[in-house]
């Protein structure tokens, strides 16, 4: 999924749902919404980031989105 947002042009907000009991976004996989959201590997993967989305909500489980994606999610509204 977060691979997916790589490009991504249009997609602003991403509401995760949980669709089965105890279903979460693991550490590996934020990792992998960070890595979307800002690819510092690269001058062309920071140019291909994701600056699109402004917000990303687990609507079940209440999880707090990490710091890290938090504040490139800050980037991507206020540009």
């Amino acid at each position: 999924l977060a691979q997916g947002l790589v490009g991504n042009q249009s997609l602003t907000r991403l509401y995760l749902v949980d669709l089965d009991e105890g279903m979460t976004v693991t550490s590996a996989g934020w990792v992998a919404f960070s890595t979307a959201l800002c690819d510092t590997s690269s001058v062309n993967s920071t140019y291909l980031s994701n600056h699109t989305i402004c917000d990303i909500w687990d609507e079940y489980d209440g999880e707090t989105v990490p710091r890290d994606i938090s504040l490139h999610l800050q980037l991507n509204k206020e540009h």
